[in-house]
């Protein structure tokens, strides 16, 4: 195979290689992806501050780092899902998180997924506990519409399915 071979590509998916191996083989007239997936640990957690994964459309990360706040603050991306494996749902943190986006005001469509197996609460009472702690935060059936400066609000609500659970804060418009 040819040393400066390129490809091009949309998505992307690896778990346990870094970056370094894997920008010289993509040509550039694919970036931005429209969708980067992989897993971050505390060993490759530095190669988050590369343009080549903060102008992904789309972030879908398998996140295996404590404390996690901190680095999902860190992400400039206006949509990412994380895959978690922690009780960052169930913590204050989650409401910390809110609190930022609703104070930065994010931009309309801006959307963070977070993806758990380790639901002590169900989803619904998760949302109770963000209606709780948040001033202004309005439940609604299946979700919590919290109002925003810039015309919008936050929108936190949950999803399902046999196999794991959801918690989706999506900027929308406000009506």
């Amino acid at each position: 195979m040819p040393n400066d071979i390129k490809m091009k590509i949309s998505s992307l998916s690896f778990k346990r290689v870094t970056m370094e191996f894997v920008k010289p083989i993509i040509d550039e007239s694919s970036l931005p992806l429209q969708k980067l997936q992989f897993t971050v640990n505390s060993d490759n957690k530095k190669e988050m501050d590369d343009e080549f994964i903060k102008t992904a459309k789309f972030l879908s990360l398998f996140v295996r780092i404590e404390p996690i706040l901190p680095f999902i603050q860190s992400i400039p991306n206006e949509n990412a899902e994380f895959m978690i494996y922690s009780d960052f749902l169930q913590t204050q943190d989650l409401i910390v998180l809110i609190r930022s986006w609703v104070e930065t005001n994010k931009p309309l469509g801006s959307c963070f997924t977070f993806v758990t197996y380790k639901f002590t609460r169900r989803p619904h009472a998760i949302l109770d506990f963000v209606c709780d702690r948040i001033q202004g935060a309005i439940g609604r059936n299946e979700c919590v519409d919290i109002p925003m400066k810039n015309s919008a609000m936050l929108r936190v609500s949950y999803g399902t399915s046999s196999w794991d659970q959801s918690i989706i804060m999506t900027v929308v418009p406000r009506k």
